[in-house]
């Protein structure tokens, strides 16, 4: 074979090693808009289960997806989502009730898709599989029927706001071990009762500095009146 055929032979061997890699990542044509946060408090839809037992709080916060993170996903790096929410009544400062999702996002190159786990304190672990951004945006950056608070920890009468903070790829191991010692605690205790050890550290690590992460989301929602 002449010197040329090699030269052509190689340039095609090449050329198609760069294009399976390309198809290898995820689609970086994927087109995903990025919202506008919002101003003032956020609108959040509060309920209870039928017994009037538990409050459950379902909410968006698709702007923590910004440029940066969305980079991230779309060449594949694994990344995290913590979303923490810590219940007051309005005008006070003493917290009643705390929650957090935990979602952790990989890419598989042979499945060609996104491998998404959820971690709540309500269920076990949800894995799920999504093609696409939007739907790994849908499972992380959102919750829906999160519980919030137990009705013993509730005052009478008073307005209720959540205040939110969202980490994506938090640093700290510590603070990833604590969410995993919350999360695998008994079902039962889905929102540790005000005074119990387990209620003072978990609010007690998010009312302070949570440490380094590539972003951090903070809000709070409409104050509502659970009665």
């Amino acid at each position: 074979m002449s010197k040329r055929g090699c030269r052509r032979r190689a340039g095609a061997w090449l050329a198609g090693c760069l294009l399976g890699t390309t198809l290898a990542l995820p689609a970086s044509a994927q087109e995903v808009p990025v919202p506008a946060p919002p101003s003032g408090p956020r609108e959040a839809r509060f309920e209870w289960d039928a017994a009037r037992r538990w409050l459950f709080v379902s909410l968006a916060f698709r702007d923590v997806a910004d440029a940066g993170v969305l980079r991230k996903l779309k060449l594949g790096l694994p990344t995290t989502i913590v979303l923490t929410g810590i219940l007051y009544a309005q005008g006070t400062e003493q917290p009643l009730a705390s929650t957090l999702q935990n979602c952790k996002i990989t890419w598989h190159v042979w499945e060609e898709m996104y491998r998404v786990e959820v971690n709540r304190p309500d269920q076990q672990t949800v894995r799920q599989w999504s093609p696409t951004l939007n739907g790994v945006l849908r499972r992380c950056a959102q919750t829906e029927h999160l519980p919030v608070a137990h009705v013993s920890q509730l005052p009478e009468d008073k307005p209720l706001l959540l205040r939110v903070k969202v980490l994506v790829n938090p640093v700290s191991q510590e603070l990833l071990h604590k969410i995993q010692s919350w999360i695998s605690r008994p079902s039962n205790t889905a929102s540790a009762s005000t005074g119990s050890i387990l209620f003072s550290t978990f609010t007690g690590l998010f009312m302070t500095q949570l440490g380094e992460a590539d972003r951090v989301l903070e809000f709070t929602t409409r104050p509502f009146n659970p009665r």
